[in-house]
């Protein structure tokens, strides 16, 4: 009896020790969601992703204040490679909310957050560039509602500066559901500035976006350089939220381009008389070589 209480402890200690092992082998589940914030409103469908990867497999559970999801007539979970998505069919105002897509096996636990609302979603830097007539830069945007947006506000100051100046951009008609803004700021000075938007619909306020950095004087320097090369173009499309190096390296393309243009621009009598010179100096060499 003494050895078979042995073999067992033995059996025991080894199973635990194979046990971890497996642990050591696997992976924690990662869970990355596509949109943190997904915008929708009411009678429209709403979708949920997350995606998980993990050794070995998660089991995944979508959840609302911390309750699982039990799908019903409205609501459906499907897996799709390593994506999980919760629809829900004819959203109602109750289904707004903080969701969760928690995903778990042997060797841990991961979840992530999902907020679905009626409100606009936080906006997305779209683009600056200059508006060659008016030598002012723009600053453009990207945002999403399914209700109608009424209003937006962009806040800009100077880096450092405590006090934010406010417009209002026009509220322009949708593509779908995707709002563009679009606003000049002249008058700016030397320095770096920063900016951020939001919008309202009949839901409410959208999270304001991430601050967006931009050069107050891309547009100074560029109408310069297009003043000393005698040649004047219309508006171009460049990163305003560069300075130092990368805004030089900007503006040294854009002076290529500018060349070229010039090159291709030439009239007929500029390109005659370079034709001429250039036959003129082939004429010469082959000449010298043949003495």
């Amino acid at each position: 009896m003494l050895k078979l209480k042995k073999v067992d402890d033995f059996i025991l200690a080894s199973g635990t020790s194979d046990s971890a092992q497996k642990r050591d082998c696997g992976n924690k589940p990662v869970v990355k969601i596509e949109k943190i914030t997904v915008n929708s409103a009411e009678n429209y469908d709403s979708e949920l992703i997350c995606t998980v990867h993990a050794v070995p497999d998660a089991m995944v559970n979508w959840k609302k204040n911390d309750v699982n999801i039990k799908p019903d007539d409205r609501i459906t979970i499907r897996k799709d490679g390593h994506s999980y998505i919760l629809k829900i069919s004819k959203t109602q105002k109750s289904d707004f909310g903080e969701y969760t897509c928690s995903a778990v096996n042997r060797v841990g636990k991961s979840e992530k957050n999902v907020q679905l609302t009626g409100t606009p979603s936080p906006a997305r830097y779209f683009k600056g560039y200059e508006d060659r007539e008016k030598k002012v830069p723009v600053l453009s945007w990207t945002i999403e509602s399914n209700s109608p947006i009424t209003e937006h506000v962009l806040q800009y100051r100077k880096v450092g500066d405590e006090k934010w100046n406010v417009v209002k951009p026009e509220v322009s008609n949708p593509e779908g559901n995707i709002y563009t803004i679009k606003q000049e700021l002249p008058n700016l000075g030397q320095g770096q500035y920063e900016a951020k938007v939001r919008s309202r619909n009949t839901y409410g306020w959208s999270q304001w976006s991430e601050t967006k950095n931009f050069n107050g004087v891309v547009a100074q320097r560029t109408h310069n350089m297009h003043h000393d090369m005698h040649h004047s173009h219309p508006s171009t499309t460049y990163d305003l939220n560069h300075s130092g190096p990368e805004t030089k390296s900007l503006d040294n393309e854009n002076a290529k381009e500018n060349i070229r243009q010039d090159a291709s621009s030439l009239n007929s009598g500029q390109a005659r008389s370079i034709l001429s010179s250039l036959l003129f100096l082939c004429l010469a060499f082959l000449a010298t070589h043949q003495q």
